[in-house]
């Protein structure tokens, strides 16, 4: 998995020095990512073994997020505590490398509704009766139907005539998320970052359907792209929250080692996820695209809008506090040819939509 390559040039240390005759180190021109196998700690630094070809590479602590080993820890203290951090964090990378955790399942409704909706033959009847089998979803479809959002004095009364109103990939994307506020997005020791990520995620997807639509591009695969980018975030403050209450100690984490975790292997779980889930290739590129930043690709205009919209959201504050953000010098907002103006208005018109969203969807 991810992030961790063997080409990277690690500094030499003691731990270093003391394998280089029991193991073969790593070349530069090595990469063999998500295989890695933790063969013991010393200090802060990591030994790792690649089964593949029984190369050995020290992790240092400031390989996970580019800071000295003191300042990932800073939140810990000396002592019996930094001792609890070190096992803790070795327990962590151990399960993420080896993925020993597990996906998140959505309802088998939101499961069936996503592979239907990429079946041009599927019927409006097909399509209520499997949507009817869950009432919970059903009844919030429904409620999003006759909601001020699509302006229609005649309230619907039926899936059938709810569907016919939606539209088929406008459907998908309402069950699937109401699939994820409800099941993905929920958190006990992390609850606030875990509805943090919901609402930045929620307006991306918003914000993602807006770009679309002034670019004329496909709107129901960019509220798709703009809904998941971030899911794997998700599922590894899971994997956090399981490691804490594994850990039976009473420890938990600083909160810098948790940005740490998600920043360095948000875009490699989403990839999973996309997996699992049988997402269309264009949302696995542009989830995998957007969490390795990389933007750069022309090809890829869907990543571009996403990681847009993202700034969007932080510029009026929905998933973080809000930042100043200067349009004029925003390259990914340039290189969709969106200038200061438009971004205003754009922004503008998703606080409007949120307001209305939070409300259909709460």
């Amino acid at each position: 998995m991810g992030s961790i390559r063997h080409g990277t040039e690690f500094a030499v240390s003691a731990l270093e020095r003391d394998l280089s005759a029991g193991g073969r180190l790593i070349s530069t021109s090595e990469v063999h990512q998500g295989s890695e196998q933790i063969i013991e700690r010393k200090g802060d630094d990591i030994l790792l073994r690649c089964p593949l070809c029984n190369g050995m590479f020290v992790l240092k602590s400031s390989e996970l997020g580019g800071e000295p080993a003191k300042d990932v820890t800073a939140d810990a203290v000396s002592g019996k505590e930094g001792t609890t951090f070190s096992d803790f964090r070795e327990k962590v990378l151990h399960r993420i490398l080896q993925k020993e955790f597990e996906l998140p399942l959505l309802p088998h409704v939101a499961i069936k509704v996503m592979r239907l909706a990429n079946d041009a033959d599927t019927s409006v009847q097909e399509l209520a009766r499997v949507v009817l089998t869950d009432q919970a979803i059903a009844a919030r479809v429904l409620q999003v139907a006759n909601s001020a959002a699509y302006n229609f004095s005649v309230p619907v009364k039926n899936m059938t005539q709810a569907i016919n109103r939606l539209g088929l990939l406008e459907l998908r994307n309402i069950i699937l998320s109401i699939s994820l506020q409800t099941k993905v997005f929920r958190s006990s020791l992390y609850a606030k970052r875990a509805k943090l990520l919901w609402e930045n995620s929620l307006g991306s997807a918003f914000g993602s359907r807006i770009l679309a639509r002034t670019l004329g591009r496909d709107q129901e695969m960019a509220f798709l792209a703009g809904l998941l980018h971030r899911i794997g975030e998700m599922v590894l403050l899971s994997v956090l929250e399981k490691a804490v209450k594994d850990f039976k100690s009473g420890f938990v984490p600083p909160e810098s080692f948790v940005e740490e975790i998600l920043n360095q292997y948000g875009g490699d779980v989403g990839d999973l996820v996309s997996h699992k889930w049988e997402l269309p290739e264009t949302i696995k590129e542009t989830i995998l695209a957007i969490n390795r930043r990389q933007l750069a690709d022309d090809s890829n205009t869907l990543a571009a809008v996403v990681a847009v919209a993202d700034r969007m959201c932080q510029g009026i504050g929905l998933g973080s506090e809000a930042v100043d953000v200067d349009w004029n010098i925003e390259p990914l907002a340039r290189k969709l040819r969106l200038d200061e103006v438009q971004m205003a208005d754009l922004c503008d018109q998703l606080e409007q939509i949120m307001c209305k969203a939070f409300t259909e969807l709460n």
